[in-house]
């Protein structure tokens, strides 16, 4: 979901440099998020579970897999050579030419911390899903259904992993060489009032920039919060408790059922 968010605030800032950053970011979000879809579909239907409490080692029982889902995430991540590094590049250069503007800055600041948060969970999935655990969870070892940590993981058939893997070198292929997307998405940017005047690009290399700068910043920190996940979760867990986004998405959906319900009857009433 947050992914989506950064798509849609990126593309509604309407300027043709962000719809080119936007856009871009669509395509590098269907290539590196398929690709996770599918490898955690993969490690559910060969462990016949994706309780991160009972995965352990599934990296070292199916390389081939962790190399794929490894790509993905990096390129979720941001980092480079991968799409999803250059597109965000592109995002980054765009919000900071608009940086001037009150409302440029604050998107600047909020895309920097969600990607830092990006990176923090992108390598925690890979941890979660592929690292060897003994004894991380405690008296968790044991899932909730009493069902022991898996310790081996059927080998996963080239045949099995083709399509994520297609993606992933996709995935790859765009951010080594991003020219051919940069291409399809211009009709569109040029339907944007300030098109002559953009100058944002997808490149993998834009030289010494202030977008440059961010990215090493967020890879940093994100990195930081990734091996500082204990005392962070601890801390979380002090926190007091608020109500889910869900929980409360579904209240206001009853509501409003609730309230159509009570303006039918009384505006549509049968003589």
């Amino acid at each position: 979901m947050s992914q989506l968010g950064f798509i849609t605030a990126v593309i509604s800032f309407g300027s043709a440099d962000t719809a080119m950053a936007g856009m871009g970011m669509v395509m590098a979000h269907g290539l590196f998020k398929a690709t996770l879809f599918l490898c955690v579909g993969i490690i559910d239907h060969q462990a016949g579970t994706r309780d991160i409490r009972r995965l352990s080692g599934v990296g070292r029982s199916a390389p081939k897999l962790f190399v794929v889902s490894l790509i993905g995430a990096a390129s979720m991540a941001g980092v480079p050579p991968l799409f999803g590094f250059v597109t965000k590049e592109a995002v980054l250069t765009a919000l900071v030419d608009h940086s001037a503007e009150p409302l440029g800055m604050i998107m600047l600041v909020g895309v920097v911390i969600g990607s830092i948060l990006t990176f923090a969970y992108s390598a925690r999935f890979m941890w979660g899903g592929f690292a060897r655990k003994p004894g991380q969870f405690s008296e968790l070892d044991t899932a909730e259904d009493g069902q022991s940590v898996i310790g081996d993981f059927k080998p996963v058939p080239w045949g099995f992993i083709l399509a994520p893997a297609v993606l992933a070198v996709l995935t790859v292929v765009f951010g080594l060489y991003p020219k051919p997307m940069e291409a399809g998405i211009k009709p569109y940017q040029e339907e944007f009032s300030d098109a002559a005047e953009s100058g944002v690009h997808l490149v993998l290399w834009h030289g010494f920039t202030v977008a440059l700068g961010l990215s090493a910043l967020i890879i940093a920190l994100g990195a930081v919060l990734y091996f500082a996940r204990r005392p962070v979760g601890q801390f979380q867990d002090r926190l007091p408790e608020v109500p889910t986004g869900d929980f409360v998405y579904r209240k206001i959906v009853n509501a409003l059922d609730l309230v159509a319900v009570w303006v039918t009857g009384r505006t549509q009433r049968v003589r």
